[in-house]
């Protein structure tokens, strides 16, 4: 995701990007590695099944969804994810 901010941002592409993870210690780590790239990302701790939450969210012309759906034992609630 960084490699193609990265990329936007050379071409002089406005981007606004959020990037979320559930884990503290990835927040942490994608903040720094945004900084480290001059990227301009504003990066935060949340949690992608919370409907209060994601109903929270800016309107968005792309979601990018990785990783996810994989660690969740739950399928009832990755189905109403989905919806």
């Amino acid at each position: 995701m960084l490699d193609a901010l990265v990329e936007l941002q050379g071409r002089g592409v406005p981007v606004y990007a959020l990037l979320r993870d559930y884990r503290e210690v990835n927040v942490a780590t994608v903040a720094e590695n945004a900084r480290h790239r001059g990227v301009a990302a504003t990066v935060e701790q949340g949690d992608a099944f919370t409907d209060a939450e994601l109903a929270a969210l800016p309107r968005a012309d792309l979601v990018v969804v990785s990783g996810l759906h994989e660690i969740v034992p739950d399928d009832e609630l990755v189905r109403r994810h989905m919806m």
